[in-house]
């Protein structure tokens, strides 16, 4: 989620399909995340299509975000798979 406001122990957020709602921010996480928002998405074992891919995501997939390079995202699924994507498929840049 995007955090578009701060109220009090309150934030305004807004999702990858553009609802807006307001959350108890002490229920909030700081780790961040990124939502697939391709209906497929490849997932390479480096930050560039010449890569190989090794895994791939659904839409509306959680991944936990672990670095970031110039248009490539690392990131790492559920099931603890770890590779690169391309910040073209994901939501939360």
């Amino acid at each position: 989620m995007r955090v578009l406001k701060r109220q009090g122990k309150w934030v305004q957020v807004q999702d990858f399909e553009n609802d807006r709602g307001w959350v108890y921010a002490p229920l909030t996480s700081r780790t961040p995340y990124h939502i697939v928002k391709a209906n497929v998405a490849n997932i390479r074992t480096g930050p560039g299509t010449k890569y190989r891919v090794i895994a791939r995501a659904s839409r509306g997939d959680l991944l936990r975000t672990k670095a970031k390079k110039t248009g490539w995202v690392k990131v790492e699924q559920s099931n603890g798979q770890m590779g690169w994507m391309s910040k073209k498929l994901v939501w939360g840049w």
